[in-house]
């Protein structure tokens, strides 16, 4: 639909730019629900957290395996790390994803709004070359998922100094809570707050901890960090590909995709994340161009060194060195 539409929604307004957007025909739109989960109560460290509080979480699946998180951002769309793809096939067929339960291997006799979509369609950000950076991927599902308690999208920033206010944020995920200690299959959603760190800081950080020569990039300029000084409390192996979520006047927003840390508790290396709102217009024309009636690209918040460390995914792999994913082609 060209031009200008005007939607009604109950009393409200809204103005559309473009097409008519998929938000329009689930029971409530993107704009309201993005970014606004059931419930917010902070979960004690350690434990299980829920779907109520990060109800965005996603889980994508290899044939039959856990393999990255993911975020949901709109019906149709999840969000994730390129790097989840590597050496494996990026035909759809054999990926899917998984939403609405906290369970690494959910019962859907046990869970009644968890929800299992195949993929259609594996989009990697066009310059991604196996490289740190870049490190950013769409996925999406072969129909819509409909908005429950459980299910909702995340709010997509428009840039990241909207979060220079935010001092902490939360990383959520399945990953190891240890380098060695891996969650069991009926283990649940885990949740960390997390202190945000800059990027030049968090190269300083990494050159410092490694010896590395300053002219070999670590930490590039489409990431930033998050993390404890002490390294205990951090995202690890399994963890890729999911959200660091931050709370920005009272709405939810994805600051980051988990994409690598050296080691899962390791003293001043905090975890390192690809910077989402760099890519926020990438995002919003690609699935503006593959779906006829996703939400426009004038409302953002719609969906609002060769050296070893962990890229942390996929969930059954063990140390992956960074030169070997170089030297490798897909």
């Amino acid at each position: 639909m060209g031009g200008t539409s005007e939607a009604k929604l109950g009393v409200e307004v809204i103005l559309y730019m473009g097409r008519m957007p998929e938000s329009l025909q689930s029971p409530l739109p993107l704009l309201k629900v993005c970014g606004r989960p059931q419930v917010s109560e902070q979960i004690l460290e350690g434990q299980d957290t829920s779907l109520l509080r990060w109800p965005w979480q996603a889980r994508l699946v290899y044939k039959t395996s856990y393999w990255c998180g993911a975020t949901l951002i709109s019906p149709s769309w999840v969000l994730t790390a390129a790097h989840c793809f590597h050496n494996q096939t990026k035909n759809p067929q054999f990926w899917k994803v998984q939403l609405g339960s906290k369970k690494i291997r959910p019962n859907q006799l046990n869970e009644n709004q968890f929800y299992t979509r195949p993929l259609s369609k594996i989009i990697l950000y066009p310059h991604y070359k196996r490289h740190p950076s870049k490190d950013i991927a769409l996925a999406k599902m072969s129909s819509p998922i409909l908005f429950t308690k459980t299910i909702k999208p995340i709010c997509l920033p428009t840039s990241l100094r909207e979060f220079q206010n935010v001092t902490s944020c939360w990383v959520t995920g399945w990953g190891r809570k240890l380098d060695r200690q891996w969650l069991k299959g009926q283990s649940g959603l885990q949740e960390i707050e997390v202190p945000l760190i800059d990027q030049k800081t968090c190269d300083i950080y990494y050159h410092e901890k490694l010896s590395t020569p300053s002219q070999v990039g670590l930490v590039f300029d489409d990431m930033f960090c998050a993390g404890s000084s002490s390294g205990k409390k951090e995202m690890c192996q399994g963890d890729s590909g999911g959200p660091l979520s931050c709370k920005v006047n009272g709405t939810w927003s994805q600051a980051g995709i988990v994409i690598w840390k050296l080691g899962c508790d390791l003293a001043n290396l905090p975890g390192v994340y690809t910077n989402v709102s760099i890519y926020t217009p990438w995002i919003l024309k690609t699935i503006n161009s593959s779906t006829p009636d996703i939400c426009p690209s004038g409302i953002f918040c719609t969906f609002p060194l060769l050296l070893p460390w962990v890229f942390l995914g996929p969930f059954t792999s063990s140390l992956i060195i960074v030169f070997r994913l170089l030297s490798t082609t897909i």
